[in-house]
């Protein structure tokens, strides 16, 4: 791919390569759709979860907060946002940032109780 491709076809082929699970290509896809278009929450998730499978968590984190500043009145894109946070969270051992995150998906209409209860059981303080 290079990067003078349309967005359409930046989008369909980071896409494609995101269900094909080859989440480096996904990513630098992504990335480049980013470079080349206003920044989107949606395409920011989107990295933010090629990010975690790939094991970069901070990265992960970094897209999923921006993507949260994108998102404005969207509950449903915040607390897809705050769930993002809170699993990086909780692979990078910040276990209560961890809940926070997953109690603020949680007020945005995302059920994460199931998330903040790992969390607890791995010492965090809950709600």
């Amino acid at each position: 791919m290079t990067q003078d491709q349309d967005p359409s076809s930046l989008l369909t082929a980071a896409n494609a390569a995101f269900l094909d699970e080859t989440y480096t290509t996904a990513r630098d896809l992504y990335s480049q759709l980013l470079t080349s278009t206003a920044p989107s929450a949606e395409i920011l998730l989107k990295r933010a979860t090629c990010n975690h499978n790939l094991a970069a968590f901070d990265s992960a984190v970094t897209d999923a907060e921006e993507a949260l500043k994108l998102a404005g009145p969207d509950k449903k894109t915040s607390a897809k946002a705050h769930m993002r946070v809170g699993m990086a969270y909780l692979e990078l051992n910040r276990i209560q940032d961890a809940i926070d995150a997953f109690v603020a998906a949680d007020g945005e209409g995302l059920a994460a109780g199931p998330w903040i209860e790992k969390c607890v059981k791995l010492g965090g303080k809950g709600v």
